[in-house]
């Protein structure tokens, strides 16, 4: 049973909540994302989607900072994780 069908923007147990027009709960996907050396993908259940937090407290959006953080401190580390990913 679909509860509801592209872009999700309301409040769930008064927390507010907004997905993207893929059903996510992240920003749109923009031109190029597809191509990005690195993508993570996240899934879980409802601690994975965000139940009871703002759509920046996410899970996701928490691992997407650090693992800019983690880039942007050790440049080498995109170079290493790249070629073990190849």
């Amino acid at each position: 049973k679909t509860l509801y069908e592209g872009v999700f923007n309301s409040h769930f147990e008064d927390t507010p909540v907004k997905t993207n027009s893929l059903g996510f709960r992240c920003r749109e996907p923009e031109e190029g994302d597809l191509e990005a050396p690195l993508r993570v993908l996240c899934l879980g259940d409802s601690n994975m989607f965000g139940r009871g937090v703002r759509d920046d407290e996410t899970l996701p959006v928490q691992l997407e900072k650090e693992l800019k953080k983690l880039a942007q401190e050790h440049a080498d580390l995109k170079r290493i994780v790249g070629r073990k990913l190849m």
